[in-house]
């Protein structure tokens, strides 16, 4: 029997966790389909927490960047990146709008999404998630993206996913996907990071 995993993907408002997820996996329930899901933003904090990572929510994080001179260091230097933005999770390296906003259209996206060193959010998968996922027996495993504060982590996971375990398919949904449809639409190379995408509604496409 087909088993699918549906995430919550970091970084987003821990005090308003989306609902679509756990939804759409009730709805799967009730069709007999295997299905969990986990929110693995509460996680990331959590595992934040726990390895005293909290310098990546300072601007001072951002601005040692830019002092080294990383490849990417003109990406954080976009309209106000050292600034503390309104939205708390906004403050996380690498999720503030603007930064997604330029990485996504940057010739840095690959090698940044691949890359230890730099995006905090790889380490986070290897020690806290991908254990898990190798233990299950997932067919596929989706996330749900609400805000562009999220793109960089689910990109990153879904990469780790397609490398490690490339017999899982790998599919985004959510507002944020619905949203920018059109564009996505254009982005081949974002093949790299998921199988399929779902516009609006997940649960006829879900349940096939």
């Amino acid at each position: 029997m087909e088993r699918i995993a549906l995430f919550i993907p970091p970084v987003y408002d821990r005090a308003a966790p989306p609902l679509g997820t756990p939804a759409l996996v009730g709805f799967l329930k009730s069709k007999g389909i295997d299905a969990v899901q986990d929110d693995l933003n509460i996680c990331y904090y959590d595992y934040i927490r726990n390895n005293k990572l909290q310098k990546i929510f300072s601007p001072e994080y951002s601005q040692e960047k830019i002092r080294k001179k990383v490849y990417y260091y003109r990406i954080l230097q976009y309209k106000g990146a050292l600034k503390s933005y309104w939205y708390d999770f906004e403050n996380n390296f690498g999720s503030s709008f603007a930064f997604t906003e330029m990485m996504l259209s940057s010739k840095f996206l690959h090698r940044y999404i691949a890359d230890r060193k730099e995006n905090p959010f790889i380490d986070f998968f290897h020690k806290e998630v991908l254990p898990k996922i190798k233990k299950d027996n997932f067919s596929l495993i989706g996330f749900s993206i609400i805000c562009p504060s999220q793109v960089i982590a689910s990109f990153t996971f879904g990469y780790l996913i397609k490398k490690y375990f490339p017999k899982i398919k790998v599919v985004n949904g959510g507002q944020w996907v619905s949203l920018i449809r059109e564009e996505l639409q254009k982005r081949n190379d974002f093949n790299n990071f998921y199988d399929y995408i779902i516009y609006f509604e997940g649960e006829p496409p879900l349940r096939t």
